[in-house]
């Protein structure tokens, strides 16, 4: 069950409700479409409900692969890893460049919030995915742009723009940490971001985000 509760812990009107299997990653809170809404994965399915309980127009939504981390905002879409190497996203808008989707809408499907997905691994997706606003280098030229960046479970990195254009990848040559995001800070305090992601072994990689080049 998803559980929405006032300042004394206890269910407000219209909570909680029940979902098909057990949520067990943290739900989100986002303003998508300017209307602010819980959204929580479980197993293959994407659960929206508005404020007051009731279910979000379009929802819930299915996948053909259980869903992996937490759901994750990206300019009125919601991003999602999945175990079958893929990253989907919501929306009522198209995201994804028509090429570079390979999910299959029904014939003639109407929906109000469309699904979409490119594929990144051949192994399942870790964690969430991470959006920031970056500076990469394409060619002699500095691109500034909102990215999105994610894992998979044998250990590669991926940098995506947000049309699903593989920007950057790298692989930390052994399995990532279960249940780790990758994300981006400034860990030199030189202006200049950098990846970072976590090995299952505890070891901890970085990558200049400009570049591309490890940072050792």
């Amino acid at each position: 069950k998803a559980h929405l509760l006032d300042g004394r812990g206890q269910d407000i009107q219209g909570w909680p409700r029940t979902t098909n299997t057990v949520v067990k990653t943290a739900p989100l809170f986002a303003n998508i479409d300017r209307r602010w809404s819980i959204f929580a994965f479980s197993e293959n399915t994407l659960h929206a409900w508005n404020a007051d309980g009731q279910i979000r127009t379009g929802f819930p939504k299915f996948i053909n692969a259980s869903f992996t981390g937490s759901p994750t905002v990206a300019e009125n879409h919601i991003l999602g890893n999945a175990a079958d190497g893929r990253l989907y996203a919501f929306g009522r808008q198209q995201m994804f460049s028509d090429s570079l989707n390979v999910y299959q809408n029904m014939p003639g499907s109407s929906d109000e919030i469309k699904t979409e997905a490119i594929y990144a691994a051949n192994a399942s997706m870790n964690g969430s995915p991470t959006v920031k606003d970056l500076t990469i280098t394409e060619g002699e030229q500095a691109v500034n742009g909102t990215f999105i960046l994610t894992l998979s479970e044998n250990g590669s990195v991926f940098l995506f723009n947000k049309k699903g254009a593989l920007k950057f990848t790298a692989s930390m040559g052994q399995p990532s940490a279960p249940g780790f995001s990758p994300f981006v800070a400034n860990v030199h305090n030189d202006g200049s971001q950098e990846i970072l992601s976590l090995a299952d072994y505890g070891r901890l990689y970085a990558w200049d985000a400009r570049t591309g080049e490890r940072s050792y």
